[in-house]
């Protein structure tokens, strides 16, 4: 939350417009680029002339997905039945697999 409102206080100091020539061909290239990333041309733009970290709006959806997925997996593993300890070792490791996962993502 306190995210999204730095991102909309720093929205409302971007009053400088800057005016760059390009072709259709090269407009459609940069609207690709940034739909790719899930940006927008503008946002693409900035983030490559400041050379900050292209990041996909996808790869912050994968990663809550992820994350869901790995607590999801812990409480299933908490409800299975003693006699069930194959499978709670197999969610182990499914477990550990994820949270490597997630820790090589960021």
């Amino acid at each position: 939350m306190a995210r999204q409102q730095a991102q909309k206080a720093e929205s409302r100091e971007r009053v400088r417009r800057l005016q760059v020539g390009v072709t259709s061909a090269e407009r459609a290239a940069l609207a690709a680029r940034a739909q790719a990333v899930g940006m927008s041309v503008a946002g693409y733009l900035r983030a490559a002339g400041l050379c900050q970290p292209l990041v996909s709006a996808l790869d912050h959806q994968t990663l809550r997905t992820l994350a869901a997925l790995h607590g999801e997996l812990g409480r299933i593993g908490a409800l299975l039945p003693p006699e069930a300890a194959a499978l709670r070792m197999e969610i182990v490791g499914l477990r550990a697999r994820l949270a490597a996962a997630l820790e090589a993502l960021g």
